[in-house]
């Protein structure tokens, strides 16, 4: 009998995108679910900052689509890399709040990351990968 794979939201800055678009491959590639829908956004033409737009019924909507993101997943993964704050941290502790699974990569940056479990903190996406892996194993073998 095969366990369910978690389902997972990677919460990043808008302007490392691209980056996060080869770890999300990676999660894909190993068979589990992302569901970060603001992963196929494209650069609003009218921006206030990076994945911005200007006016507050688009930020709400978008808001909207990524807290309902957040509520289908059951494993969210937090980047920390790049400087700067961002929707990220507020989607960190919306997880939290829903007692959603979290795991870190990158550095530390506030109190906040100590939310995730110490086996669940990260250097790099290269040891992100090895312990989904290991979460796939276990799938697996239930």
């Amino acid at each position: 009998m095969l366990y369910k794979l978690p389902r997972i939201y990677i919460a990043g800055r808008f302007i490392e995108r691209e980056r996060l678009l080869e770890a999300r491959t990676m999660v894909r590639d190993l068979g589990f679910t992302c569901v970060s829908g603001w992963m196929d956004e494209v650069e609003p033409k009218d921006s206030l900052l990076p994945g911005v737009p200007r006016d507050r019924h688009t930020c709400l909507n978008l808001c909207g689509r990524d807290l309902g993101d957040l509520c289908a997943c059951d494993l969210l993964i937090l980047d920390t890399f790049g400087s700067g704050g961002g929707g990220r941290f507020v989607e960190w502790g919306f997880a939290h709040a829903l007692g959603i699974e979290l795991m870190l990569v990158g550095p530390e940056r506030t109190i906040f990351d100590h939310l995730a479990d110490a086996a669940a903190i990260y250097k790099d996406w290269r040891q992100v990968e090895m312990a989904l892996r290991g979460i796939k194993d276990d799938a697996y073998r239930r």
